[in-house]
């Protein structure tokens, strides 16, 4: 299959980038699972990898002592791991739950910062259908997460070759002036709106251009053009500024 590098590169998946299964001896009382991360930075001995506003975790893993990636930028990631399921949590004044755990797989996931919606460029914003996975039970799933917006998706695309135009994935904001919390993600197909083949994707859109919400939970409306019903949809999450960028 082949899809398009832009597609891939500037707008939806970096799975596999880095791959990481040594150092960690699984036991009888660990137990696995998965989670959408945030690697801190740390000028530390520990850096933390953020599940949740009041849950991180840090590697055990001897070879992941230092940060995994350079220039210590902050990166988001999909891992899988394992918890010693007697473990007792750790806490900082940041984090009230801090647990080690052994890391088995880390897939970095793209970051892209979203787009200020200019009406003078609506024809490169595009209009084409996409789905979006929003089933909280599902792994992954769309959802918004330490300040960026976690979307998973799936496209449809006929017969892509390297020198034909590619699939462009967005995050529009300004989009309603008079809800500055409505951001709609837009898709350009280039043309290739063929159903041949389909494919998914993840990737992450920071929010720190919204309004601060000043401490206070607001609904954020993120709408779409479905590929299920063909007409335009929409779903609220509750969101609140992230305050360490």
């Amino acid at each position: 299959m082949k899809l398009s590098t832009r597609f891939f590169a500037a707008s939806a998946i970096a799975f596999s980038v880095a791959s990481c299964t040594a150092g960690y001896s699984p036991e009888p009382s660990y137990i696995s699972g998965q989670a959408t991360v945030t690697f801190k930075p740390s000028d530390g001995k520990r850096y933390y990898m953020e599940v949740g506003e009041q849950l991180a975790f840090y590697p055990l893993n001897s070879s992941l002592a230092d940060y995994p990636f350079s220039q210590k930028v902050e990166k988001r990631a999909m891992i899988s791991y394992l918890l010693d399921e007697n473990a007792e949590p750790e806490s900082t004044s940041e984090y009230k739950n801090i647990y080690g755990v052994y890391l088995q797989h880390i897939d970095t996931i793209k970051i892209k910062q979203p787009l200020v919606y200019d009406v003078n460029k609506e024809g490169e914003y595009g209009h084409d259908p996409l789905g979006l996975y929003l089933d909280n039970s599902v792994f992954p799933t769309t959802l918004i997460e330490d300040g960026y917006l976690n979307l998973v998706f799936s496209i449809n695309y006929g017969s892509i070759k390297l020198d034909e135009p590619l699939h462009d994935i967005n995050l529009l904001i300004g989009v309603n002036p008079d809800d500055p919390y409505e951001v709609e993600v837009r898709h350009n197909a280039n043309g290739d709106t063929g159903k041949t083949n389909s494919q998914h994707g993840i990737c992450n859109f920071p929010l720190k251009a919204l309004p601060d919400t000043e401490g206070k939970t607001v609904k954020l409306t993120l709408k779409w053009f479905s590929s299920v019903t063909g007409k335009t949809e929409s779903v609220q999450f509750d969101y609140c500024s992230r305050t360490d960028w």
